[in-house]
């Protein structure tokens, strides 16, 4: 019997999740069906429903909806309650929709087991105040990271997450800084959680941001300009965000199967795919 799956955004074609939950499920010789639902703006409610209603039993959630999701689920897993997004939505007995958000434990994953950096210690910038960004605070501070500078064009939004993430969680030492100061904030990893460089102009970010520091950018392939960049700016090592994108895939993977794959075909495969 065929479980049914999808992911939903808009625009939603460029999508991998198909791909990846296929190479995921024949792993774990799970049958599924998955695929990809364009939902027009404001009409995710409707589509969940629809969706549910017919049979469905989980949803993976990309932009812009996430915080629609965030309202849509029945209950909240803790990250998705710290996040106020979800990114991962469960069916469960009862018909109860649950939420869930798996970025920052893909983030996490990624950057300790697969390209090795510590995080335990390190200070970390963190561009954009944006959903990308609230989505992975925790679950770094979790893993022991010392301090996360939030750099962001607009301060006043930058202060208003480090206040929200202050308040959850006291101690934990947050701070901000415009993007034109970055580059003077101590830190060993600069992490791109914007749309930065995704236009046809030049990034205009000073070289010293990323100079003697490991580089990350939560885009992928061909739009993770940030990281391209970085790399020639003298970056210690600049990478995109495929593994993220796998990794978080794989926990949302875990919670509708109760059971973890190994990401390390999937991430070869689609590598391979999107060089």
């Amino acid at each position: 019997m065929s479980r049914d799956y999808a992911v939903m955004g808009f625009p939603v074609s460029h999508s991998l999740s198909p791909e990846i939950h296929s190479i995921f499920a024949s792993q774990e010789k799970i049958k599924l069906h998955y695929e990809k639902i364009e939902v027009s703006s404001g009409s995710f409610s409707d589509a969940a429903d629809a969706f549910f209603g017919q049979g469905g039993l989980g949803l993976n959630v990309t932009v812009p909806f996430k915080v629609d999701a965030y309202a849509y689920a029945s209950r909240l897993n803790d990250l998705a309650e710290q996040a106020g997004a979800v990114n991962t939505l469960a069916r469960g007995e009862g018909g109860l929709v649950s939420g869930h958000n798996t970025d920052g434990l893909g983030l996490v994953r990624d950057l300790e087991a697969r390209h090795g950096w510590a995080l335990n210690g390190a200070r970390l910038i963190i561009l954009g105040a944006g959903g990308a960004t609230r989505g992975v605070i925790v679950p770094l501070l979790a893993r022991g990271v010392e301090e996360i500078i939030i750099a962001n064009r607009t301060v006043d939004k930058a202060e208003a997450l480090v206040g929200l993430f202050s308040t959850l969680m006291p101690g934990a030492k947050l701070s901000v800084c415009s993007l034109a100061d970055a580059a003077e904030c101590e830190a060993d990893v600069v992490i791109n959680g914007t749309s930065l460089g995704l236009s046809s102009g030049d990034i205009t970010l000073a070289p010293e941001l990323v100079r003697g520091r490991h580089c990350y950018d939560m885009s992928y392939g061909n739009n993770a300009r940030f990281a391209h960049w970085a790399s020639h700016q003298g970056a210690i090592s600049a990478v995109d965000g495929l593994g993220m994108l796998i990794e978080q895939a794989a926990e949302s993977f875990a919670i509708w199967h109760q059971v973890r794959p190994d990401t390390n075909l999937a991430f070869a495969k689609i590598r391979e795919q999107i060089g």
